[in-house]
């Protein structure tokens, strides 16, 4: 199976990929989802850590409200979605067949499409309930929009990609295939040339032999003294007529 070089749409597909996927990976990780500050003291919290002045604290599970633990269900699936559209991108651009291309391109963009859903469902979430009990009125930690940003341009990518069909057979590809079919044919014929030519000869063979014993039996009766019948001279005539003609053929 040989290596292709990975198509156009599979590295500008990759580009985008690395952007808002590492956006996303650098979202979900730091703990600045809000920033909360009153006087020289400041807070800070994101998905897995609460952080005063210079301490952070993971977030204890049977502390953790519902809908954040909610929140931090979506995003790990999405995260998870991350991971495997990064397979899918490596198989895509190492494409070594073009069913594992497919492949890799199908599974980059599923994974895109549903890491985005995901997302987009969690930043609302958190969002939401954080304006309801914390009364903070929109999130201003910039992990929180690095994850709805890059959540938002997945969900775009993905369904851009399931739908443009980008990953399928491109005109170079089909072209590609119809020369070695093409390739393909030619070969078959040409081995089975010689069988056609040994055929022919055989022909000629027997074609001679019929026309060297014609002549020498035309030439006995020639010699003969008995009287050739009506139908005899129409015989000699029609295989002396088709020896000379052999004869010019043959050169």
């Amino acid at each position: 199976m040989a290596i292709c070089k990975p198509s156009s749409c599979a590295i500008v597909s990759t580009v985008f990929f690395a952007l808002f996927g590492i956006a996303y990976i650098v979202g979900f990780a730091v703990p600045v989802w809000y920033d909360f500050s009153v006087g020289s003291i400041s807070s800070t919290s994101g998905l897995w850590q609460f952080c005063l002045v210079d301490i952070c604290l993971d977030f204890s599970h049977d502390d953790t409200p519902d809908w954040h633990k909610g929140t931090q269900a979506m995003m790990g699936i999405g995260m998870g979605c991350v991971i495997l559209a990064l397979i899918g991108h490596i198989l895509w651009l190492c494409t070594i067949s073009p069913s594992m291309t497919r492949q890799g391109a199908s599974l980059a963009n599923s994974c895109l499409l549903c890491g985005g859903i995901t997302g987009v469902i969690g930043v609302i979430v958190y969002g939401f309930f954080m304006h309801e009990d914390v009364g903070v009125d929109i999130p201003n930690g910039y992990g929180y929009w690095l994850c709805a940003v890059s959540s938002g341009l997945m969900l775009l990518h993905g369904s851009i990609g399931l739908c443009w069909g980008c990953g399928s057979a491109t005109p170079e590809d089909t072209t590609a295939l119809a020369h070695a079919q093409v390739a393909q044919v030619a070969a078959s014929s040409i081995a089975q040339q010689p069988q056609v030519v040994y055929v022919s000869q055989q022909q000629h063979t027997s074609i001679s032999s019929s026309c060297e014993t014609r002549s020498s039996d035309a030439s006995g009766s020639a010699a003969s003294p008995t009287a050739i019948p009506r139908n005899g001279i129409a015989s000699l005539s029609a295989t002396l007529l088709s020896c000379s003609w052999y004869c010019i053929w043959n050169g």
